[in-house]
């Protein structure tokens, strides 16, 4: 394996054990990964003026790509939730993006794509239906789900106008005239409606289909594609009379032409979705034979370009379909997806279902490696992963790591030796999946999915201790032989949260008014409990972060609060006893034993944390990863691995380092 020199700020990074290592400084450049949604993408719209595409996913962002030059050109972190829908202001570098959360709870924030700001957001009690720009960008308008559910907005403020405030039924799509004088509306009623927006009187109003789904307008505005169900329906606006139609059931999403004689469907089937495509003659609808698609796994939107068509799927890949009949994938997400970390000693390991990586670094272990300008080696090792699904990991000791399954199969833990890339044994006495493992000085602990807590010898592999508790969710050891288990429902002493004697087997409950607590953290030094678990009063859910104290843990503090459920936090802590958790999504807050504040925020969701060299690291929901460190409490970098193994880090002065191959993955604008 080679072995190359860096300077100290190259020390702190990931390294091939092969390839060199570029640095590259920012130069007044915003460097971007240009990599797509980690998951499903929920809309996607074209931008004809400055020929660009947005695309608002599952992970609650908006990505702006740059069609001449296929690179991401913003990235705007909108929410933890799930974006549903954007619309484009016609000039300004402005979008509103509708996001609806957990609780079936809706807001609509406005945000500049270009700087990144949100200009102002609101909350919505019913469900909004259809969201738009007026064609000049005069108006933002919105409809919910109730009798006068149209309302218009100042799109730079935010402010409701005094326009169409008389309720006239629910509107599930509109579109304003070129002019931004009148506003179409269609009912699912049926009725087709015009409307002068200022004086709201009605200019003309048309029968036609009821209950249509999936509308989108021609160019002309002449006509409006829809579902009826069974059918695809093109209606003339005008008379509300079907202009055509053809059988076409599970319709998902539809796209029309900007030429307007093209629509484009994706329908669903059994095994997936398929597309369908038609031309439009203003008088009947004629299927156009289409290739076979292979680079697409199932679709989810659809949106057409100039020429070209773009379709985007649940994996967060956008595919073009050029005129001449050919599917490219211009747009994926290349992240390497990240199923946990581990770090012992000066080594970090990096888990996914295809590959286990090791990097070996002075830089994990040494509080003393910033700011010194010895030059040092970085080792990495890349082996197969033998389970093939993602893993857990930890360090069994420092010649040997334990993976073990991460999903819904009977557990099974394999020994893999660093040196070698071999497994060394196999751990399968497991009856269901293995919820958590971790290695005690004790041996190693596993809770199954069941409930069956073990501690197994490290050394035989035989099980040592064995407690049965359906519902638990997370067993640590404290002191005294005694453990801290946390279940996911009330045991028969009315708590979930027990005190276990693992020499006696005696069960004590430590009182706790949780309706099921996920995550607990000892901290030795100051011999403090904390947990994370969820209260519920009345249809409302709570995350808590509380503090246990006192003899058997009497005493409770709830010290951090989030409203809803974020069932994915987790804890941390360093050697002077602060408490780090990622709860409520936004950022990594830290309690001191005095205090909560908050670590300086990335533009990623946290969510495991780990403590290593006098660093947090946070295995993001993306699988990026975020370095902090603990005496500036700010931001080191932000890092990433790619599906090919190489990786980049962007620090927080603006500089890039990177494996020599990684430079693909990256996008510069000015």
């Amino acid at each position: 394996m080679k072995k190359a020199l860096f300077s100290i700020f190259l020390c702190i990074l990931f390294t091939y054990c092969s390839l060199l290592t570029s640095v590259v400084q920012a130069d007044k450049q915003a460097i971007l990964v240009n990599s797509s949604h980690p998951g499903v993408i929920n809309d996607i719209i074209y931008d004809e003026i400055r020929n660009l595409l947005l695309s608002g996913g599952e992970d609650g962002t908006v990505r702006i790509w740059d069609l001449s030059t296929e690179d991401l050109l913003c990235y705007v972190r909108v929410s933890h939730q799930p974006v549903q829908k954007i619309a484009v202001h016609p000039q300004l570098t402005q979008i509103a993006v509708l996001v609806e959360d957990s609780l079936n709870t809706f807001s609509i924030s406005v945000w500049d794509w270009l700087s990144g700001n949100k200009l102002y957001s609101f909350n919505i009690t019913e469900q909004p239906l259809f969201l738009d720009y007026s064609p000049q960008g005069k108006y933002l308008i919105y409809s919910r789900a109730k009798y006068n559910g149209l309302s218009v907005l100042n799109p730079q403020t935010g402010k409701k106008l005094p326009y169409l405030r008389k309720g006239f039924g629910i509107v599930s799509y509109f579109v304003v005239s070129g002019n931004e004088r009148n506003i179409m509306t269609y009912q699912p009623s049926g009725w087709i409606s015009y409307w002068d927006i200022r004086s709201g009187k009605n200019l003309k109003q048309v029968k036609t289909i009821p209950n249509m789904t999936a509308i989108v307008v021609s160019p002309s505005k002449r006509f409006i594609t829809a579902s009826t169900g069974e059918k695809i329906v093109v209606v003339d606006l005008l008379t509300g009379a079907v202009a055509a139609q053809t059988d076409l059931p599970g319709i998902k999403r539809l796209a029309m032409s900007m030429q307007g004689n093209a629509i484009t469907a994706i329908v669903e089937r059994d095994k997936g979705t398929i597309l369908k495509q038609y031309y439009f003659n203003e008088k009947s609808l004629s299927e156009i034979p289409m290739a076979n698609m292979k680079v697409c796994p199932v679709l989810s939107c659809v949106t057409y370009g100039q020429k070209q068509l773009y379709l985007a799927d649940r994996e967060g890949g956008i595919t073009v379909l050029r005129p001449g009949g050919s599917y490219t994938l211009i747009f994926k997400n290349s992240l390497l997806p990240i199923s946990d970390l581990a770090f012992r000693d000066d080594s970090m390991a990096v888990g996914s279902a295809d590959r286990i990586l090791v990097f070996s670094s002075a830089f994990f272990s040494a509080d003393s490696v910033l700011g010194r300008g010895d030059a040092l080696h970085i080792d990495r090792d890349n082996f197969r992963n033998p389970l093939s699904v993602p893993v857990g990991l930890d360090f069994l000791d420092n010649a040997n790591l334990l993976l073990w399954k991460k999903n819904d199969e009977p557990g099974i833990i394999a020994v893999l030796n660093r040196k070698t890339g071999k497994i060394e044994n196999t751990i399968s006495d497991f009856s269901s999946p293995i919820i958590q493992l971790e290695v005690l000085k004790q041996g190693i602990l596993t809770v199954e999915k069941s409930g069956l807590c073990k501690i197994i010898n490290s050394e035989t592999y035989l099980s040592r201790f064995q407690y049965l508790s359906p519902g638990m969710n997370k067993l640590i050891s404290t002191e005294d032989n005694i453990l801290i288990g946390g279940k996911s429902s009330a045991s028969a002493f009315g708590s979930p949260l027990l005190q276990l004697n693992q020499i006696t087997g005696e069960t004590v409950s430590i009182p706790d008014p949780g309706l099921f607590i996920y995550d607990l953290l000892y901290v030795k030094k100051t011999r403090l409990l904390f947990s994370l678990g969820v209260e519920r009063s009345k249809n409302d859910s709570t995350t808590i972060l509380k503090v246990h104290s006192g003899a058997g843990y009497q005493k409770q503090k709830a010290i951090y609060r989030f409203y809803g459920e974020d069932l994915s936090a987790s804890m941390a802590s360093d050697r002077s006893g602060n408490v780090y958790t990622s709860l409520s999504y936004n950022s990594v807050t830290v309690w001191n034993g005095r205090r909560i504040f908050e670590l300086e925020r990335s533009n990623h969701i946290p969510r495991k944390l780990y403590i290593a060299g006098g660093k947090l690291f946070s295995l993001n929901r993306d699988s990026s990863i975020t370095v902090w460190d603990l005496k500036s409490r700010r931001i080191l970098f932000n890092i990433y691995i790619f599906r090919d193994a190489s990786w980049v880090a962007l620090s927080s002065d603006g500089k890039v380092f990177s494996s020599s191959t990684s430079g693909k993955h990256l996008s510069r604008h000015l």
